[in-house]
């Protein structure tokens, strides 16, 4: 009897709970609305071993906020320069992650390289929402390592931005 009466109540409570829906199934935006608060992006400058060149790069990681992002590898990166840093300040500049089909650009204040660490440096946005940039110290926010030390890449943050979300 204990048996038909925990199946009558769990059966309708499994046939209530939503299905999980793998990423494949879902939209753009339905992909950008799971995004949470804690996501941000770095924009940094790498230096890349194998080409003895520097590559500027925008660092997605979906847990920004909760994390301190010392060397932690990123969630997704797009490459903005592969042979050479981009100006951050003063222009308008924005990265596809072709992984997520998502866009996203600043708008570093002209004057934000002589700004303190921290400070306020512009906005920034993706296809959902807003962003707050602020300058950072030029720390190496990760690097990677293989057997081949000319596939090694290091990456300094020079301006950081949390969701406004």
């Amino acid at each position: 009897m204990r048996t038909s009466i925990l199946s009558f109540l769990l059966i309708p409570l499994v046939a209530a709970l939503p299905s999980q829906a793998t990423p494949r199934d879902l939209t753009e935006a339905e992909l950008l609305e799971k995004r949470n608060t804690n996501e941000g992006v770095y924009l940094s400058n790498c230096w890349f071993y194998s080409l003895g060149d520097w590559a500027s790069e925008m660092e997605y990681y979906s847990n920004a906020r909760s994390g301190s992002q010392h060397g932690e590898l990123p969630n997704d990166t797009t490459t903005l320069s592969s042979t050479s840093r981009v100006t951050w300040e003063g222009v308008q500049r924005c990265g596809y992650y072709s992984s997520s089909g998502v866009t996203f650009c600043s708008q570093i204040a002209s004057n934000a390289a002589s700004l303190v660490t921290g400070q306020y440096a512009g906005p920034g946005w993706n296809n959902a929402h807003g962003f707050d940039c602020y300058k950072d110290n030029g720390r190496v926010l990760f690097r990677t390592s293989s057997g081949n030390f000319n596939q090694n890449e290091e990456c300094y943050s020079i301006y950081y931005c949390f969701s406004q979300a």
